[in-house]
């Protein structure tokens, strides 16, 4: 088991389904990427012993462990138990957790770092104003710089909060001109764990994609193979595409994202179904359904991660099931926006992965994965009639 951030295994799929005790926010111990326990600096290589801590395992029996210890050697966790059974038989630092929890790291599969300045910009608006009111003056205003510290904000937000592992899907990187890397840097420094999506578009300003991001797709081939040629890829930081949705992808754009993806051997993430309106103006324009058009023209497979989802109706289902495409559920954000509310309990008796996710700062006003955890089977419940959902 690798421990990277967190003081037991990541879990190395997108989070299912889980419920954890509300308390568990207030009194979380996770070792970040600053490594900072109570007054102890770790590093992912080092050998230590975390002991005197409440350990949630989240293994197959969810065992929690009171009084518990965990083990790390050279980065990797090698035991985990009571800590009078474990602390001696290992010569290595001991940490003491406090009587804390000692969990895996936390994992958002979806958010926009450089979002982290638009809280509160604007409230009460659906998706195409919040483009227009926020999501359009905030780009145009930033430079590389701010969109710097805005990574670094958001980053600090996530792991204060127990999030060790980010999708940061950045589809606003076409408007920046300046030197991109600088972006990256700040999510490797921060030493969180970064599947960094590349984000681009095309087309699509009449369904709300910004114009200071729509590029040609020459220029877009060229820039992405660039950042692929500079990026050193590794556990902790890995590169995928992020076409922005797919009403803003011409179908050229779509079929250069496949091919690219199998020549690097990476994934990609894209919004879908996100609102009623987008739908609607895909069927018009071509023909059927964002999920149902991506699939006509063998968009859809097992490294797409879909994000979203909101207005997906049976007949999508199978077809993302089909196709073994994974889900991203913003709960909180898709509420936020008025969307509406995914059919995730269809989608799992389906058996498609879904993870969660809290979105951008802009449409959620914060990076806390346990606001969503605690948020989402609530709205499951009502929404079904379902206590247990």
């Amino acid at each position: 088991m690798k421990c990277v951030l967190v003081v037991l295994s990541f879990l190395e799929c997108f989070i299912m389904y889980i419920s954890i005790n509300l308390w568990l926010s207030h009194n979380c111990l996770s070792v970040p990427s600053l490594r900072y326990i109570h007054g102890y600096l770790v590093h992912s290589m080092d050998s230590y012993v975390i002991t005197n801590g409440l350990v949630i395992t989240m293994d197959d029996r969810n065992r929690i462990i009171r009084g518990g210890c965990v083990v790390v050697e050279d980065g990797v966790i090698v035991d985990v138990g009571k800590a009078r059974d474990l602390a001696e038989k290992y010569d290595y630092e001991k940490i003491d957790a406090g009587g804390n929890i000692i969990m895996p790291g936390l994992i958002n599969t979806h958010t926009h770092l450089f979002q982290e300045l638009g809280k509160n910009l604007c409230v009460d608006v659906d998706l195409q104003r919040w483009f227009r009111s926020v999501w359009a003056p905030l780009v145009s205003n930033m430079s590389i710089e701010d969109y710097v510290n805005a990574v670094r904000l958001g980053v600090l937000e996530a792991i204060r909060s127990g999030t060790t592992t980010i999708v940061a899907y950045e589809h606003a990187l076409n408007a920046f001109e300046g030197d991109i890397d600088k972006v990256v840097s700040a999510i490797k420094e921060s030493k969180v764990r970064c599947i960094f999506g590349y984000g681009y578009q095309d087309t699509g300003e009449e369904i709300g994609a910004p114009r200071i991001a729509l590029k040609s797709l020459d220029y877009i081939y060229k820039r992405l193979k660039e950042f692929f040629s500079r990026q050193k890829q590794d556990d902790m930081f890995r590169v995928w595409l992020a076409p922005g949705t797919i009403n803003w992808c011409t179908k050229e754009l779509l079929s250069l994202t496949k091919e690219l993806a199998d020549k690097y051997n990476t994934g990609i993430t894209v919004h879908m179904n996100e609102t009623k309106a987008e739908k609607e103006y895909s069927i018009k324009k071509r023909g059927g359904s964002e999920v149902e058009y991506a699939y006509s023209v063998g968009f859809l497979g097992s490294n797409v991660l879909g994000v979203h989802l909101v207005w997906t109706d049976s007949r999508e289902i199978e077809i993302l099931a089909r196709t073994n495409t994974k889900v991203s559920h913003n709960p909180i954000s898709n509420m936020y926006l008025a969307s509406g509310i995914a059919p995730i309990p269809e989608m799992l008796r389906k058996n498609i992965i879904v993870g969660l996710a809290t979105d951008g700062a802009a449409s959620n006003n914060n990076m806390d994965m346990f606001d969503v955890i605690r948020i989402t089977p609530l709205l499951h419940k009502v929404v079904h009639g379902d206590p247990t959902a």
